[in-house]
């Protein structure tokens, strides 16, 4: 019992942190499989008794971090804004530094189309962002971009009717944009790989970014690659849109997403330093409601959009409170 108990401290101080509790999780289970009683407080334990290596431990005195508060304070930088107004009042600022946002959406709602037009706004800010596509081809997202910029027919592109004049015109303009996509990286060491200094990072979506071989258990899978997310966020200090697929409803049924809707793990939520949910009432209207389900900083809330469909591309109706009617 007691080799067991030291295989299982030593493969967590040699994990990286994003696996750690997946590596905790998976000594509980054997050991519970041995029926050793207790099986889930042994480890903790064990766990505790080790710091992980080559990682920085320091404290700081609360009038450091104070004296650094009023730095900012005294010169403050504004986030990555969105195309959306009312939304920037809610999110306080734009999306920070270090900050993971997670952006779930039943499919055909809108998640896709809503990330891109993020993508061009920063980008025309000259905020450098790049795109990781596990869902589009990277020429798939291109075209849905140059309908969104151009106002362009998004089905005239893709069949070639639209006069190659505009299409220059537009081309030539998103050309001039820092945003990199890529649709071949697919884990979260090459994602990383491919940062240098990207001021934005956006992810299409979790649920497809591959974990490790040695996790088999879906749950975990999502876990690992929720926290590496935020390790990654963190670690480089830029802002990651993550987007997710949601829980299927039941029985038909097309209720408001709310945080339990997260697929697959109920870590995401306590990962994520904002959730944002888009929402159609009726699957035939163009009006898409965002809310802001989780928000550490500000306020939650909803914000009407419209979605127009040949341009793949979502504008702002209206502001609305989170105690308001959503229509």
């Amino acid at each position: 019992m007691a080799d067991q108990i030291d295989q299982i401290r030593d493969a967590w101080v040699k994990s990286p942190e994003a696996f750690r509790d997946v590596v905790r999780e998976a000594g509980i289970t054997k050991l519970k499989q041995q029926n050793v009683l207790r099986a889930e407080q042994m480890v903790d334990a064990a766990l505790s008794e080790v710091r992980p290596k080559g990682r920085a431990v320091e404290r700081r005195s609360l009038a450091d971090v104070l004296a650094r508060e009023i730095d900012r304070m005294q010169s403050p930088q504004t986030g990555i804004k969105t195309p959306y107004q009312f939304l920037d009042r809610l999110i306080v600022g734009g999306f920070q530094k270090g900050e993971l946002v997670y952006l779930g959406a039943r499919p055909g709602v809108g998640k896709s189309t809503m990330a891109l037009e993020i993508a061009r706004t920063a980008a025309k800010a000259g905020q450098r962002v790049l795109i990781v596509s596990r869902e589009m081809l990277d020429i798939a997202l291109a075209r849905r971009m140059m309908a969104q910029e151009g106002k362009l027919s998004a089905s005239g592109l893709k069949l070639g009717t639209v006069g190659m004049s505009e299409v220059c015109r537009v081309s030539e303009r998103l050309a001039e944009l820092p945003i990199w996509i890529t649709d071949s990286a697919a884990t979260l060491s090459e994602i990383e790989s491919l940062m240098g200094d990207i001021d934005l990072l956006i992810v299409d979506y979790l649920q497809l970014v591959q974990a490790p071989k040695e996790i088999r258990e879906r749950r975990l899978q999502v876990e690992h690659s929720s926290q590496g997310m935020k390790a990654l966020a963190l670690r480089l200090q830029v802002p990651v849109i993550c987007l997710s697929s949601l829980a299927r409803p039941q029985n038909g049924t097309n209720p408001e997403p709310t945080l339990a809707s997260l697929r697959e793990s109920g870590e995401l939520e306590h990962d994520a330093d904002i959730v944002l949910f888009l929402h159609k009432a009726e699957p035939t209207s163009n009006e898409v409601l965002c809310i802001v389900a989780k928000n550490r900083d500000g306020e939650t809330g909803r914000v009407k959009l419209l979605f127009k469909p040949e341009w793949v591309s979502l504008h702002a109706l209206e502001f609305m409170m989170e105690d308001e009617a959503p229509f």
